[in-house]
């Protein structure tokens, strides 16, 4: 989920985890439809694209689709964001990277549960 799809971090996101299977890129307005039909196996949250607070982003997401991993990624994370972020229900919270090989084994370690 982003509001930046033209973002070459979100291009090197989507060719990553292809692989893993579909790839939908949708921003909150086309999401929460979605999340009530037919949720996705698992929700990588661009934090950096939201100005609202994503953590209670985060629980409402979680209170949604408590199964759904959510991996939350963000340009500079801290500790106390990260915890929070955790807290709220996301299943990881990752720096942003271009590391393909990263990127899906962190989704590929959150669909497995």
């Amino acid at each position: 989920m982003t509001k930046n799809t033209a973002s070459p971090w979100v291009t090197a996101v989507i060719a990553a985890i292809q692989p893993l299977g579909d790839v939908t890129v949708y921003d909150e307005a086309e999401l929460w439809p979605v999340l009530a039909s037919n949720p996705p196996d698992l929700l990588f949250l661009d934090a950096s694209s939201f100005a609202q607070d994503v953590v209670k982003l985060v629980e409402r997401l979680h209170q949604q689709q408590e199964k759904m991993p959510i991996i939350v990624a963000s340009t500079s994370p801290t500790w106390q964001h990260a915890r929070a972020v955790l807290m709220a229900g996301a299943s990881d919270y990752i720096r942003h990277t271009f590391d393909a090989v990263q990127i899906r084994q962190i989704c590929g370690e959150a669909m497995e549960g």
